[in-house]
C-alpha cells in the first residue's frame, strides 16, 4: 500500500516536528529532546503503574492492592487519555502491555474495564471517517492477541460486547483491520483423535472454556448483526462470510456446515440451561441435523460434536455411542454456568441489627454503603459473612416466570432432568438462610439483566422477587432464577464433595475450619476480602 493512500490509517507522531514545544539540543553528538506537552503526562501515568508492578512478587496481595488503588485513583486520567484524539494511540499502547500483567482482584477489574472502554471506542470508530478515528487498528489487533485464555478471556470480552464491536467492523467493511479478533474467538478448533470407537481424543487446539463458548460467541454476533440499525436487511447476520471473507477465513463463521449445525444445536441447549431452564424441560433430537450423510466425510468430528451435545442436553436422544459422550464429557467437563466457572462461591452478609441478608457474588455488597450504620460517626453495622462454595459443574439456574406460576416445589417428578444415556440428574434448591432462623425457608434467587446477575432471595409461593441493582435502587421482577445444586449419587467422591459444597459456611469474623476454597483464585479472593474486613474492624 502506498504511503499516501487515503485508506491507510496514519499513526500520529509522538513528538510532531511542528510542535511549538519541540526543541533540540546537542550533547556528546547525541540529540536530546525536551518535550513539554501532554504526551509526557501519559508516559508518567502509565510508568507509575508499571513501576508498582515491577516491585510485585507473584502472590503478593499487598502489591496487587497498591496497583488497584493507583488504577482507581487515576481512573479519570486513564479514561481521558484513551479518549483523547491526539493521545489515545500512545495510552492504548501502554494498555496493551498492561493486559499482560499477572494481576488479580480489583487490579484486574480496573484493567478489564480499561480494555472494555477501548473496545467501545473502537466500536464507535468503526463507523467514522479516517480523519475522525482515534483508534490505531494495528494496536487494537495486537491487543486481541494479548487476551488471556480460559474463563478470564470471557471477562475481558463478554459475548454481547464483543459481538457489538465486531458487528460494526463487519457492517462498515473494516473487519480486515482486526483479523486477530476473529481468529481468537471464532477459529476452527483442530482436534486429534486416537480412537473414535473408544471416544479417545489426544489433543484439542484451544482450551476447554473457549471450545464451549464458540456457539455462544457466534450466536451473539449473528444477533448483533441482525439487530443493527445499519444492517442492509434482516438476513445480513447470516451473510457475514460474504461481507468479510478475508477476516473470517479459517473460522466457524466461514460457512462450514458441520460447525454451523453444531453451533445452532448447541445454542438451543445453552438456552435451555441459561435462559429457559424450567421444571418442564423439553427434549431435543440431536440426530435431526448432525447425523446425516452430507457429513460422512467428517464422521469422526461429527460424532465428537454430537457427543458434546448429548453429554450436555437434558432429555435428548441421539444415535451416538454412549461411551463417546462419556469420554467427551471427561475431556471438556460438564457444561457449567459461566458465573460459577469464574467465581466458585457466593458470599452472604447478615446484618444483625437490621436482620437483613445480602447475597453477593464476591467481595462487598453493592453499594457497600449498606454496611454503614452512621456516616457522621463512621460506624458500621454489626455483621457476619458466610461463604457458599459451588462449582459450575454443580450449579443450575432454574427459571421461573411469576406471571405463569409462582415459585413452588410441589412438582417432584419434574425436578428430574434426564441426560440420556447418562444417569438421571437430580437437583435441590439452595437455601439462602438456615430454616431455623425464619418461619418460611428462603432460597437463593437472581434476576438476570443483560450479562449481570442481581442476587437476592425468595420464598415458596412468590410470583416475583425484589432485588437491589448496582447503584442501590430496589427493583422487582416476575422473571427470575432459583439457584440449585446437582445431586450425584454415583460414587463416594460425589458424597464427600457434597458435604463441602452447596452449603453456607461461616467465613468472618470466625472462619469454620471445614471451609476450603475451591480454587487458587478463590483462595486469593478470600485473603483479599478477609484483609479488607479486618481493616473495618480495626477502624
Amino acid at each position: 500500500m502506498r504511503r499516501n493512500d487515503p485508506a491507510l490509517h496514519q499513526e500520529r507522531k509522538l513528538y510532531p516536528s511542528d510542535s511549538p514545544s519541540f526543541t533540540t539540543r546537542t550533547c556528546c553528538d547525541h540529540a536530546r529532546l525536551t518535550i513539554e506537552d501532554a504526551s509526557v503526562k501519559v508516559h508518567e501515568l502509565w510508568s507509575g503503574l508499571f513501576q508498582i508492578s515491577r516491585g510485585r512478587i507473584d502472590g503478593s496481595a499487598q502489591i496487587n492492592d497498591t496497583m488497584a488503588k493507583y488504577l482507581k485513583h487515576k481512573s479519570s486520567l486513564f479514561s481521558d487519555y484513551m479518549k483523547d484524539h491526539e493521545l489515545s494511540f500512545l495510552s492504548t499502547r501502554y494498555l496493551r502491555d498492561a493486559m499482560t500483567l499477572r494481576v488479580f482482584g480489583n487490579a484486574l477489574y480496573f484493567i478489564v474495564e480499561l480494555w472494555r472502554m477501548y473496545m467501545k471506542i473502537a466500536k464507535t470508530d468503526a463507523g467514522r471517517s479516517y480523519k475522525e478515528i482515534i483508534v490505531e487498528w494495528s494496536n487494537l489487533d495486537a491487543c486481541f492477541k494479548c487476551l488471556p485464555s480460559g474463563v478470564l478471556r470471557t471477562a475481558f470480552a463478554p459475548p454481547p460486547l464483543l459481538a457489538d464491536v465486531l458487528a460494526q467492523f463487519i457492517l462498515n467493511n473494516r473487519a480486515v483491520k482486526i483479523p486477530a479478533a476473529f481468529q481468537t474467538f471464532f477459529g476452527v478448533p483442530h482436534i486429534d483423535f486416537k480412537s473414535l470407537s473408544e471416544g479417545l481424543i489426544s489433543r484439542i487446539s484451544i482450551d476447554k472454556t473457549h471450545f464451549r463458548l464458540l456457539p455462544v460467541y457466534r450466536e451473539a454476533l449473528l444477533r448483533a448483526l441482525s439487530e443493527s440499525p445499519y444492517a442492509s436487511s434482516p438476513q445480513s447476520g447470516l451473510q457475514i462470510e460474504e461481507s468479510s471473507r478475508d477476516a473470517t477465513k479459517g473460522t466457524i463463521l466461514s460457512g462450514v456446515p458441520i460447525w454451523t449445525d453444531y453451533c445452532e444445536e448447541a445454542k438451543k441447549i445453552w438456552d435451555c440451561h441459561y435462559r429457559n431452564l424450567s421444571p418442564e424441560s423439553s427434549s431435543i433430537d440431536l440426530n435431526r441435523i448432525l447425523v446425516r450423510s452430507p457429513h460422512m466425510s467428517n464422521f469422526t468430528l461429527d460424532m465428537f460434536l454430537n457427543g458434546i451435545l448429548l453429554s450436555d442436553c437434558p432429555g435428548s436422544y441421539s444415535q451416538v455411542m454412549s461411551n463417546v459422550a462419556i469420554r467427551v464429557q471427561n475431556v471438556l467437563n460438564r457444561l457449567t454456568l459461566p458465573h460459577f466457572a469464574n467465581v466458585l462461591y457466593l458470599r452472604r452478609y447478615r446484618i444483625k441489627d437490621t436482620n437483613k441478608t445480602i447475597i453477593t457474588s464476591d467481595n462487598l455488597p453493592e453499594p457497600s454503603t449498606v454496611l454503614i450504620k452512621n456516616f457522621e460517626g463512621n460506624t458500621l453495622h454489626e455483621f457476619t459473612v458466610d461463604t457458599l462454595p459451588l462449582s459450575g459443574s454443580e450449579a443450575l439456574w432454574i427459571h421461573f416466570d411469576g406471571q405463569s406460576a409462582p415459585f413452588s416445589l410441589n412438582q417432584p417428578l419434574k425436578r428430574i432432568i434426564y441426560t440420556a444415556p447418562l444417569s438421571p440428574i437430580k437437583y435441590d434448591f439452595i437455601l439462602a438462610e438456615d430454616p431455623k432462623r425464619r418461619e418460611m425457608p428462603t432460597y437463593v434467587a437472581a434476576v438476570k439483566v443483560g450479562s449481570i446477575y442481581h442476587l437476592t432471595n425468595t420464598t415458596y409461593g412468590s410470583s416475583s422477587v425484589k432485588y437491589t441493582d448496582e447503584v442501590g435502587d430496589e427493583k422487582e421482577s416476575q422473571d427470575y432464577l432459583i439457584l440449585a445444586k446437582r445431586i450425584h449419587n454415583n460414587n463416594r467422591q460425589d458424597n464427600r464433595t457434597s458435604s463441602a459444597t452447596g452449603r453456607w459456611i461461616p467465613f468472618w469474623p470466625v472462619k469454620d475450619p471445614a471451609y476450603v476454597a475451591l480454587s487458587e483464585s478463590a483462595k486469593s479472593d478470600d485473603e483479599h476480602l478477609e484483609k479488607l474486613l479486618n481493616s473495618f474492624r480495626r477502624e
